[in-house]
């Protein structure tokens, strides 16, 4: 049986424009291996298929929203990714009243591995 590929479980699928947002290469890499033919860009741009904002603590995350969320536009998919490992300073909690001051609201949630998490974003 097959592995499910983190790209797979955030719905990224061959021939996306992706536009991710990270702060090194190794959470980049988080989404690895991409489907093929999927293109990731390092600004918003029109027809983007999701958006993937990754961040590993709370200051990362705040400064990041400021670009990300009012720059998605239609963007049919975006998410959130984060260290789910207990204790720390992101989950779903401290997420929610962060992402609804740009009038959004928190999806499902999906455990990517050991390590990381992700949450959907829905448009209130």
């Amino acid at each position: 049986m097959t592995e499910t590929t983190n790209a797979e479980k955030l719905g990224i699928t061959a021939g996306s424009v992706i536009w991710v947002v990270a702060d090194s290469v190794e959470e980049n890499a988080l989404l690895d291996p991409l489907p093929p033919g999927v293109w990731t860009v390092d600004e918003p741009t029109d027809g983007m298929d999701a958006a993937v904002l990754l961040a590993d603590n709370l200051a990362a995350l705040e400064v990041h929203l400021d670009e990300v969320l009012p720059s998605l536009g239609s963007t049919p998919t975006a998410w959130i990714s984060y260290p789910a490992h207990h204790p720390h300073e992101l989950d779903p909690d401290v997420l929610s009243p962060l992402v609804a001051e740009y009038g959004w609201d928190l999806g499902p949630e999906v455990r990517l591995d050991e390590t990381w998490s992700a949450v959907r974003l829905r448009q209130l």
